[in-house]
């Protein structure tokens, strides 16, 4: 800290030496330099550039007030902060001083390509390019941390993290059939899915693994936990929508039922969207979502400060997305989360925060 303050010390007589001599130097004392050096008063903004003068001095009050009022923390920090902040301080300050004894600020330095400017014009910028680049860094290191650490994060002691897959693909997602409640197993496509995601948790410490008691999402959940020492717990809450007699019809025959009650839905307001039943034995969405987030929200309150892995159903967990208006306008529709993709989020017991959807795609 004390050679940035004898380097800020020397900036500043610097630079008003250099403003002191040029003043009295005449201009064919300056021309013999080969035009590198000029005298120009600058009624400007700033670089002689025409801005309204106006810009300048709430700029520069603002800048030195802030650096003031930070300057004890700025300090105690002891990075370039105090030096960046200090740059743009003295430079404004200098300017200041050339405004009010000379009437205007005295500009000395002639690039072909650039407009006038002096050392104090420097020391800004300069200044100001200390303070984004610190920015940047801090971004990218940040980044590297959350990186090398999200297979790895502590939730908080009252916060749990689910991990919501939806299972590997199954004989009937291949038939393009709505399967519902009804169980087809997985394929050797949806087990190396299975395998894949696996691969992607490897290092992540679970407390306990949940799973929809359906056949396909278990298996995949049994892929998932690899030599992990935990039971996998069913429950009928995780299931996907049952779709009553549809079960089993192809997509296309799905389709054109679905269409069918369009007309009837538009004329609804959203939460009555929410609640209209197409069939008495096809579940609306609010009963397939009441059901997914009470039970998450018991999974939570069980495992505060812990991780936990849920294997679930594509239906449930678009609408549960839909539900915290995370991307509703994608998840509205179906096929838009990939076999084995996953809602990584945190929860309290009470509310949920999305951290990331993985496998999102465009649907068929």
């Amino acid at each position: 800290m004390k050679s940035q303050l004898v380097w800020l010390a020397l900036l500043a007589i610097v630079s008003r030496l250099i403003t002191l001599l040029l003043v009295q130097t005449p201009p064919e004392a300056l021309q013999r330099l080969g035009g590198f050096l000029v005298l120009v008063k600058n009624y400007n903004a700033a670089f002689s550039i025409n801005w309204p003068v106006w810009i300048f001095w709430p700029l520069t009050v603002g800048i030195i007030c802030y650096v003031i009022s930070q300057a004890s923390g700025l300090w105690q920090k002891k990075d370039s902060d105090f030096f960046a902040w200090s740059l743009i301080a003295i430079g404004a300050v200098n300017n200041i001083i050339d405004r009010l004894h000379y009437g205007a600020v005295i500009d000395y330095i002639r690039l072909g390509w650039w407009p006038v400017f002096n050392l104090n014009d420097s020391m800004v910028v300069i200044g100001v390019g200390l303070l984004l680049l610190k920015q940047v860094k801090h971004k990218e290191k940040s980044k590297i941390i959350n990186d090398s650490e999200k297979n790895n994060r502590q939730p908080a002691k009252n916060i749990c993290t689910l991990y919501l897959v939806r299972h590997g693909e199954t004989e009937g997602n291949a038939a393009r059939r709505v399967q519902g409640q009804t169980d087809t197993p997985l394929t050797v496509k949806g087990l190396d899915q299975a395998r894949e995601v696996a691969a992607t948790f490897k290092d992540l410490s679970f407390s306990a693994i949940y799973s929809s008691d359906l056949l396909r999402a278990h298996r995949t959940a049994e892929v998932i936990k690899l030599d992990r020492e935990l039971e996998v717990r069913t429950s009928k809450l995780l299931r996907e929508r049952a779709y009553g007699s549809l079960e089993g019809k192809s997509i296309a025959e799905y389709r054109l039922f679905a269409d069918e009650h369009l007309l009837r839905i538009e004329g609804l307001n959203e939460e009555q969207r929410w609640h209209y039943k197409k069939a008495l034995d096809i579940e609306s969405d609010q009963e397939l979502v009441s059901r997914l987030m009470i039970y998450l929200r018991e999974i939570a309150l069980a495992h505060r400060g812990q991780t936990v892995l849920v294997v679930s159903h594509s239906g449930a967990m678009r609408l549960f997305l839909q539900r915290l208006k995370y991307l509703p306008e994608v998840f509205s529709k179906p096929g838009t989360l990939a076999n084995c993709g996953y809602i990584e989020l945190e929860s309290d017991g009470i509310t949920f925060e999305i951290i990331k959807v993985i496998g999102q795609k465009e649907p068929r």
